[in-house]
């Protein structure tokens, strides 16, 4: 298989709050790196090949408050070539705020991480995504974006 590329993009997105709570609460997330290229393999001798580490930095802000974090994703292209986001799984840390493992998807927010309180500052946390590493892709360089989400109540 030759390279395939991800590149990542950061969404914020603030719940449903009342314009006076609005103002006083709130959330932001990033994501470094922005973009990352899985290893190219040999998929008899490699089945999977794992992005690098990434880092998830995220802040809540306002009251006692908790968020959820949810990733989703596109369908990997290069050219008229396609490989199902299905085939991109994730690893999270740390336990118990971040879901340990999940597969990516097309067409539904999975959660990622989440916290029922208020906690301060910046805070952080670590995905990996792995690529199911097959005879069967086209040659080509693949990209895809990431969204990952922060939502609070």
């Amino acid at each position: 298989m030759k390279l395939v590329t991800a590149v990542l993009a950061a969404l914020v997105l603030v719940g449903a709050l009342a314009p006076e709570a609005r103002a006083q609460q709130g959330a932001n997330i990033s994501v470094a790196p922005t973009a990352f290229s899985y290893p190219s393999g040999d998929p008899d001798t490699t089945p999977i090949v794992t992005g690098p580490q990434l880092t998830i930095s995220y802040k809540v802000t306002g009251g006692p408050i908790g968020w959820t974090i949810t990733v989703q994703g596109t369908n990997l292209t290069s050219g008229p070539d396609t490989i199902p986001a299905s085939n991109v799984t994730w690893t999270a840390t740390p336990q118990p705020y971040f879901v340990a493992s999940g597969t990516l998807s097309t067409t539904a927010q999975y959660l990622a991480g989440e916290l029922n309180h208020h906690a301060a500052g910046t805070q952080y946390g670590y995905v990996t995504f792995s690529l199911k590493n097959l005879w069967t892709y086209n040659a080509g360089t693949y990209t895809h974006t990431i969204t990952f989400t922060i939502s609070i109540p």
